[in-house]
């Protein structure tokens, strides 16, 4: 009964206002697309300027380590190879990621981006390799 009544009260008044509800959701959404694309830009320097410190300091880790195992003699060969492999992949995982939010800051598209259209038709519309059938290669 009350969405009877809440419609009885809302029709006349979106049937008369109709044109101004257009803008509003014009201009909402437009409004919505810029303040994500500006926050978008603004995260990406954020995430470049902390990448670039963790890469500093990765890398005094790597050469304090460096200094133990062989200048000091406090860390243990294993010890040192899990922490260089460990500074290693944190390096290389920052390198791979820092040109992309690079770009994004600049407001680019970054490079080798994948694109994922159709992506479930293509794998469903592959065609089967062709090879010999099982009878010939009985047969040989």
């Amino acid at each position: 009964m009350l969405e009877e009544e809440y419609l009885k009260r809302l029709l006349p008044v979106l049937q008369k206002h109709w044109g101004k509800f257009i803008i509003i959701v014009v201009l909402l959404s437009s409004f919505t697309f810029i303040a994500f694309r500006i926050t978008r830009k603004i995260r990406a320097k954020r995430k470049v300027e902390h990448f670039k410190i963790e890469e500093v300091v990765l890398d005094k880790l790597m050469k304090k380590a460096q200094l133990d195992r062989y200048s000091t003699g406090k860390l243990s060969a294993l010890t040192y190879g899990i922490r260089m492999q460990k500074y290693r992949e944190k390096l290389s995982d920052i390198k791979g990621k820092l040109p992309v939010y690079e770009a994004i800051s600049r407001g680019e598209k970054p490079k080798n981006q994948k694109k994922k259209r159709f992506s479930k038709f293509v794998i469903l519309n592959k065609k089967k390799p062709r090879g010999k059938k099982k009878n010939e290669q009985t047969q040989t």
